[in-house]
């Protein structure tokens, strides 16, 4: 169901994520919201805007990368780096393998 989004120019763009260390970077479709997504991050219902972007979870299995992997990895997208806070899973219907990944960002200097 994801597959058409990803694929199509008009929601998904491409980014270059660089892991870990040594350095391995990939280029994935992603969808980009650093303009802002708002997010319940206390628990009491105060919603935050934090950018982010989203990916496609089997594109990540395709990888070989876990969502674990992209915690504190840069990702380049709109023409800025940023710094992967936390990843959080946006199950699809068919569970979280067949859903995306939200990556909340902080863009560096």
């Amino acid at each position: 169901m994801l597959d058409r989004i990803y694929a199509d120019p008009n929601f998904a763009v491409s980014a270059t994520v660089t892991l870990g260390s040594p350095a391995e970077t990939l280029t994935l479709a992603v969808i980009d919201q650093t303009r802002g997504v708002a997010l319940d991050l206390d628990g009491v219902g105060v919603n935050t805007i934090v950018p982010a972007a989203a990916v496609q979870a089997s594109a990540l299995a395709d990888a070989g990368v876990s969502a674990a992997d992209l915690d504190d990895a840069t990702l380049a997208l709109a023409g800025f780096d940023w710094r992967v806070v936390a990843v959080r899973p946006i199950p699809g219907p068919d569970g979280e393998a067949a859903g995306e990944y939200l990556l909340l960002l902080e863009r560096t200097l």
